[in-house]
């Protein structure tokens, strides 16, 4: 789970998660989880994005098509997935 702020990091304060510093993809996750709910944007959801980003491991499709109708979150999490198994270098 997230620790949730309620003013942005500070350079000496960093954003943690589970106590661990957190990563830019955790970060850009962080916000546009925030962002989906605030507005209430549907969205997968941590528990489906980590399935879904699993099979893509599991299977190791030549081709990933991902028609995303909202603001990008499971495309965050299948970027984020094919750069751990070194097959993309995405620019965030």
């Amino acid at each position: 789970m997230y620790a949730r702020r309620d003013a942005p990091a500070t350079a000496n304060e960093p954003r943690v998660r589970e106590g661990k510093p957190m990563t830019q993809f955790d970060q850009v996750l962080q916000e546009v989880d925030g962002l989906c709910r605030k507005r209430h944007i549907p969205m997968l959801g941590r528990e489906k994005a980590e399935f879904l980003t699993d099979l893509i491991e599991q299977e190791k499709p030549s081709l990933i098509v991902e028609c995303g109708t909202a603001i990008g979150y499971s495309g965050l999490w299948i970027a984020s997935r094919l750069q751990a198994m070194g097959l993309l270098t995405p620019n965030v």
